[in-house]
């Protein structure tokens, strides 16, 4: 009949050999490892602005709207105030100008016919452009919507996206960005409860570069990011922090051998199942 002496030896031996596996089989979850979005952290534009911007669009839109146009080019048309330049109208003030092929709207203050000040850009496949304009860009806050339902609300310089923002998706998840420089864009992204799955470099407006993506299970991987896939070279690790697999990605994919915990961590347990069963039966 087995003694409590000797389960006790076969157990310390089987843990000093399997320790790692038994650890991560008798640690409890305690709940979500991703870090969650502080109040701090967050982007958002100043309600006193949006209001400003969208207040003054309404108000040249009401004043114009129904005014007779006068074409500018072959291609634009023009309702607002303008000034003559050897017979060419320019639009100077406010006023609405229109594209004749697509319809889209440039509504706001023109100098030397550019957008400059507050303005939108308003397209009829839903897109818009609305925010502070310097010689037809925009420059300084901003606020982007294009037609697949991608919001931006942040800086701009030039036209682009530049200094801190967010964007919102669709299904509800963002990122909160801010510009380094012109080539190195950080990132910090959440799901639409606040919960953090990817923090790190953001290029071409995908995941690409160093970062780090947390996954609905609670593991992470941190590397190399391309276009929003794993690939390159990094490392991918459990709920625990513990690695799982260090090396190179492709598309995704592991490119040697994960390591099983899970196989042999099932084995360990059973083994001291089977031994304490047997001792409680003596």
């Amino acid at each position: 009949m087995i003694n409590a002496l000797t389960v006790s030896a076969l157990a310390g031996n089987f843990y000093y050999h399997h320790q790692e596996m038994l650890k991560y089989f008798l640690r409890i979850k305690t709940g979500d490892n991703r870090p969650i979005l502080k109040d701090e952290d967050d982007f958002e534009l100043p309600k006193n602005w949006e209001n400003s911007v969208k207040d003054n669009l309404n108000s040249i839109v009401k004043a114009y709207n129904d005014k007779s146009s006068v074409k500018i080019t072959d291609y634009k048309t023009y309702k607002g105030e303008y000034k003559n330049i050897k017979g060419d109208k320019i639009p100077q003030g406010k006023g609405i100008l229109e594209t004749v092929k697509d319809g889209r709207k440039y509504i706001g203050t023109f100098q030397n016919g550019e957008l400059t000040g507050e303005g939108g850009i308003i397209d009829p496949s839903g897109s818009k452009i609305l925010g502070t304009f310097k010689n037809g860009s925009l420059d300084g806050l901003g606020e982007m919507l294009n037609d697949f339902g991608k919001t931006y609300k942040g800086n701009f310089q030039e036209g682009r996206p530049f200094g801190k923002g967010k964007w919102i998706f669709q299904d509800g998840s963002f990122c909160i960005t801010d510009t380094v420089d012109e080539d190195n864009i950080m990132a910090a992204c959440y799901e639409k409860d606040n919960k953090m799955y990817y923090k790190g470099e953001y290029k071409n407006y995908s995941y690409t570069g160093k970062g780090i993506f947390y996954f609905e299970n609670d593991e992470s991987y941190e590397g190399d990011m391309n276009e929003g896939k794993v690939e390159g070279y990094g490392i991918r690790r459990d709920k625990f922090g513990d690695e799982l697999y260090k090396g190179n990605f492709i598309n995704n994919q592991y490119m040697g051998k994960l390591q099983n915990r899970e196989v042999v961590g099932y084995v360990a347990i059973g083994v001291v199942n089977i031994l304490l069963s047997m001792l409680l039966k003596k």
